[in-house]
């Protein structure tokens, strides 16, 4: 080889979220790391490190490893809930609830969720308003205004559909998917 001639650049061996990444230059300065996640890593900000780094010219760099985490996050889990209640809007009497009075079931969730999918929920066999936190939330709730038709007693609630996370894993099977709000409805 010529003196005057460059050796191409020594790529560096990287690693994302512990696994051997594909390192490929996109000039002379920049090259780009990909690394496939599996659904078994551990949750959380993706960490990496780049060791064996070269100048244009061959040398190794003097700091020979680099480690880091990275501004994106691994979630492969969906999300869950973690408390369902329920309460009336009856004055004083959370647990009491007459025609007219409105039943809230509140759903938390054990991470941030997509309030553009929300489950379905029903209050007293009746179809609820359902409707996210302010964003970014874990809550969810479901309101129905009880009528003179709706049958007497405690009032029972079901829950359906999917609950996802903001990236994108959803839960069918929420548990519990039925009980009773803790409101009786007089």
């Amino acid at each position: 080889m010529s003196p005057w001639m460059r050796p191409p650049p020594n790529k560096p061996v990287a690693t994302l979220a512990g696994h051997a990444a594909t390192v490929t230059f996109s000039g002379a300065t920049t090259f780009t790391a990909v690394a496939t996640v599996a659904s078994g890593d551990a949750q959380g900000n993706v960490t990496y490190t780049l060791r064996g780094m070269y100048d244009l010219l061959g040398n190794q760099q003097a700091m020979t490893v680099i480690t880091g985490t990275l501004g994106a996050v691994f979630d492969s889990v969906a999300p869950s809930l973690t408390a369902v209640t329920g309460a009336s809007n009856h004055a004083g009497r959370p647990t009491f609830a007459v025609v007219g009075d409105q039943v809230t079931l509140t759903l938390q969730a054990d991470e941030t969720i997509d309030a553009t999918t929300l489950p379905v929920v029903t209050l007293a066999g009746r179809s609820a308003t359902v409707q996210a936190g302010t964003s970014p939330t874990t809550v969810v709730t479901a309101i129905l205004t009880l009528l003179g038709s709706d049958t007497t007693g405690s009032i029972g609630y079901t829950v359906g559909g999917s609950l996802c996370d903001l990236a994108g894993n959803c839960n069918g099977a929420l548990s519990p998917a039925s009980g009773s709000t803790g409101v009786t409805f007089a």
